[in-house]
């Protein structure tokens, strides 16, 4: 961060240590202290302050929610060099399933951006910029460019780019049918995981989900045979049944003092905790955003209710969660 490093630094172990000791008032006044020191910061040129208080506006982090006050500053930060607000600012122009404080979608916008960050030198924007291609919100590109770009994105270790290209030639779209180049790339991905980051954007288990649920139909329906002693074994315990599929439920998730929709999926597989702990770790270590115990809870209990009956937790979670509902509870079932 430069010259606001230790100031920035101070502040973060201030507000952890009042909040270790349970002293509001004294995390309060932290927290206006990390406001001041950002603003000041900002206003002084730095982009690393821009940056930082457009966070606080746009998850309302002790600052009232003010999305266009966040997206002033984001762009203040990308005129300064910034890559992570340029990046920012592109996953604010493209809601998505894993992202929060949304506003409408823009394409064209979020491409203008992932185009400053690659420049900036992200590792991430290919893959994102590939996927806008890929899902036809940027029609002018070429399936040819978004093929490049998860190349790149992999090049420089994207666990998501390999799981998308292993589901590319799996399904033919953007490229001719080849089960191998997706078995290759799908175990590529599960190296790539050994590696990842609690925090990064590739620890998204759904990234992974796609690689494992890619193999076990490249073996169990295509015809191809794993090299690795017990690997389809390792894999039918991951995914589960591959006709069943998923459902999805919409929860509450709470970032700052914004509370917003979030998508998890579940599914039946044979593993020691539900698909959905991973998920919700997920939100927590690579957003900073908090899944209330109560709806952690639910999901794990009725995980425990499924396997002690021997009975399909997805069906289970339909049944209970949709119940629940009606009653003005969450999570809801999405689709």
């Amino acid at each position: 961060m430069g010259l606001y490093d230790s100031t920035f630094k101070y502040a973060h172990q201030l507000i952890a240590l009042t909040k270790k000791i349970n002293d509001k008032k004294a995390f309060e006044e932290a927290q206006e202290r990390k406001l001041a020191y950002y603003k000041q910061a900002a206003v002084k040129g730095s982009s690393d302050g821009m940056r930082l208080l457009a966070h606080m506006y746009r998850y309302g982090d002790h600052i009232a929610v003010d999305i266009p006050m966040a997206i002033q500053w984001y762009k203040k930060a990308v005129d300064a060099g910034s890559l992570d607000a340029a990046e920012q600012l592109a996953s604010l122009y493209t809601p998505d399933d894993t992202t929060t404080g949304l506003i409408t979608s823009q394409p064209q916008e979020a491409e203008k951006y992932l185009r400053i960050a690659l420049a900036l030198g992200s590792k991430n924007a290919g893959v994102e910029l590939a996927e806008l291609i890929r899902n036809g919100k940027v029609t002018s590109k070429t399936p040819d460019e978004a093929l490049k770009f998860y190349e790149q994105a992999l090049a420089n270790g994207s666990l998501r780019a390999a799981a998308k290209l292993s589901d590319i030639y799996l399904k033919g779209d953007l490229a001719k049918k080849d089960f191998k180049k997706s078995e290759q790339y799908a175990l590529t991905a599960l190296e790539l995981l050994k590696t990842v980051k609690p925090d990064s954007e590739d620890a998204w288990p759904m990234y992974t989900k796609i690689a494992t649920y890619n193999l076990l139909k490249l073996y169990k329906e295509e015809g191809l045979k794993p090299a690795t002693p017990g690997l389809l074994d390792k894999l039918s315990a991951q995914v589960g049944p591959l006709d069943p599929g998923m459902k999805r439920f919409t929860i509450p998730i709470t970032c700052g003092s914004v509370t917003s929709p979030f998508h998890v999926y579940v599914w039946d597989w044979s593993l020691d905790e539900p698909p959905t702990t991973g998920q919700f770790n997920w939100v927590k270590n690579a957003r900073g955003c908090e899944v209330s115990k109560d709806v952690i809870e639910s999901f794990e209990k009725l995980y425990k209710i499924a396997r002690e009956n021997k009975v399909s937790f997805k069906d289970l979670c339909v049944y209970a969660l949709g119940n629940a509902s009606k009653d003005n509870k969450t999570p809801t079932k999405s689709k």
